[in-house]
């Protein structure tokens, strides 16, 4: 777990900069590793580590699974076939 925490300060550090940035009130993970709750703990795992260590992050950003998961991309595709 700590190999793959260490992966996700990356992700965790890209999230925050995204939330400072362009201030989202959500920000989503999409795909089938978003259904994974496992994984989702670990992300807010690896934002609260990249937190602690640096003063100025007063604001962590809301991630959550996308809506469709894993079928988000194909739901778009026949979106845009019909319209």
């Amino acid at each position: 777990e700590k190999l793959i925490i260490d992966e996700l300060k990356y992700l965790a550090s890209s999230l925050i900069t995204l939330q400072y940035v362009i201030d989202p009130e959500v920000i989503l993970i999409g795909g089938g590793v978003s259904q994974n709750t496992y994984f989702m703990g670990l992300v807010g795992k690896a934002l609260k580590i990249v937190q602690s260590k640096r003063s100025n992050y007063k604001v962590l950003p809301v991630v959550l699974p996308a809506k469709y998961g894993n079928d988000a991309n194909l739901l778009g595709a026949i979106f845009n076939l019909i319209s």
